[in-house]
């Protein structure tokens, strides 16, 4: 009985394995947004970058949807500026500004071995050309008021 059991229980892995090969040949994902192919979609009515929805990494229906006030995400880059207020990071040629306020923390790792593990640095220690890591909050502009920032920083690992 216990030996029926343990070949039930191989059967069913092996065949959620092969299930999930197959799978993935025949419906192949794009595991990452192609920036560079993106950047080619213009609109000519504004003249902004326009994502094709087949290349969203989420329905679009999604993102309108009126229940969704708020999304959380997590960034990296490299800081190559900052203000009283916000950082802005870089990478593979984008950019964006993320705001920063006295709540935001900065985690240290970048003597995290020598030192017996990060400590917590202020905002003005952060150097710029420092990499960051981090989790932001991105709040819906259609609930926004005017002036308000719409991605803000929670806290960023430097490293």
């Amino acid at each position: 009985m216990k030996t029926n059991a343990q070949v039930i229980l191989i059967a069913v892995a092996l065949g959620g394995v092969a299930v999930g090969f197959f799978g993935a040949r025949a419906f192949p994902g794009q595991d990452k947004l192609d920036t560079q192919y993106v950047t080619e979609y213009i609109s000519e009515e504004s003249g902004e970058k326009v994502v094709p929805e087949n290349l969203l990494p989420f329905p679009r229906d999604l993102l309108l949807n009126p229940v969704f006030y708020e999304w959380t995400a997590n960034v990296e880059g490299v800081l190559i500026g900052k203000t009283s207020d916000s950082v802005i990071l870089e990478k593979d040629g984008e950019r964006i500004s993320i705001e920063v306020s006295d709540t935001t923390r900065f985690l240290d790792q970048r003597n995290a071995e020598s030192s017996g593990g990060g400590q917590l640095i202020s905002f003005q220690e952060v150097p710029v050309g420092a990499n960051l890591r981090g989790g932001v909050f991105i709040f819906d502009q259609r609930e926004a008021l005017p002036g308000s920032k719409l991605v803000v920083a929670v806290g960023f690992t430097v490293y």
